[in-house]
């Protein structure tokens, strides 16, 4: 998790400190407020962000498929877990307040959905809805690059860095 947090606060990120998951762990992994005008790898402005973190995997592949043959990261399945966790039981109100904000911006187009693939620290935003029996296309996931933080600058010497 801590490196799809990192991934995720270096495209400028806020952590929503809430859990979204019910008591047999299905939900949304991590959730992100995004900064104000924020746009996407798809040129769309998001206001809020969630992320599906898979620690040791290495591709897109990673990402599993439920019982209706919705893939994790797809829109139609996050909009789902959304959806659910505002009527968890188990989630405080905070938790579930969070959830129906990020629901409401699914429904206004304004959430983006990411995944981090921590075998290879990958990140990519994802875009697609619906079952899907095949392999996530390049058409349907966008590796993000890592950015460097503007407060380092390259040094001449080759590998090193100042401040």
């Amino acid at each position: 998790m801590l490196g799809a947090i990192l991934h995720a606060k270096n495209q400028g990120f806020e952590l929503v400190d809430v859990v979204l998951q019910n008591a047999s762990g299905h939900g949304v992994d991590l959730l992100f407020k995004t900064p104000k005008g924020y746009t996407d790898a798809y040129g769309k402005t998001i206001t809020n962000a969630v992320v599906e973190a898979k620690g040791g995997a290495i591709s897109l592949g990673a990402l599993s498929k439920d019982t209706q043959g919705m893939r994790q990261g797809g829109l139609d399945y996050v909009g789902r877990r959304l959806e659910q966790a505002t009527n968890w039981a188990t989630l405080t109100p905070q938790a579930r307040a969070a959830a129906a904000d990020a629901f409401a911006a699914l429904g206004k187009d304004e959430l983006g959905s990411f995944a981090f693939l921590g075998g290879r620290d990958l990140f990519y935003q994802l875009n697609f809805t619906g079952p899907s029996s095949s392999a996530i296309s390049a058409m349907k996931a966008v590796k993000i690059d890592w950015k460097f933080p503007s407060f380092l600058t390259q040094s001449s010497t080759p590998g090193s860095f100042k401040t």
